[in-house]
């Protein structure tokens, strides 16, 4: 019953990271997603926001507000794929940040090309920590 009770009153966290290039597809996930009534961050960055700001219903979060010393610290190619690994990588840190000023405890991060077609509230039960 708690379990139950949990999700109706508390959204599930989706987190969805876009940084570098703009990946279009992104807009399909965030129609699925949307379907589900979850709870949608977008962490990317300011220039992209026009892009997704015709969805009111998710939170944008400008990835250049998040502290990390990722960019200083990395050694990855950033020429190989216009900087994949890099981004790939930086993504990471960005989630934890995002996660770490906002006490969020439990999310989930999706790869912007993978759509979901089940709610996944009913194969999740809420952790105690």
């Amino acid at each position: 019953m708690y379990s139950i009770l949990f999700y109706y009153i508390i959204k599930m966290n989706i987190i969805l990271v876009s940084t570098g290039i703009f990946q279009p597809y992104i807009l399909d996930n965030i129609k699925q997603l949307l379907l589900f009534n979850y709870n949608i961050i977008v962490i990317t960055e300011k220039k992209f926001f026009s892009e997704l700001n015709k969805y009111s219903q998710i939170t944008l979060i400008d990835s250049n507000s998040l502290s990390t010393s990722y960019d200083k610290k990395t050694k990855l190619n950033s020429k190989f794929r216009q900087g994949f690994w890099v981004n790939c990588s930086k993504r990471l840190f960005l989630i934890y940040e995002y996660m770490k000023n906002n006490n969020i405890t439990n999310c989930i991060h999706l790869e912007n090309d993978v759509i979901l077609y089940a709610d996944l509230t009913s194969y999740f039960t809420p952790l105690e920590i």
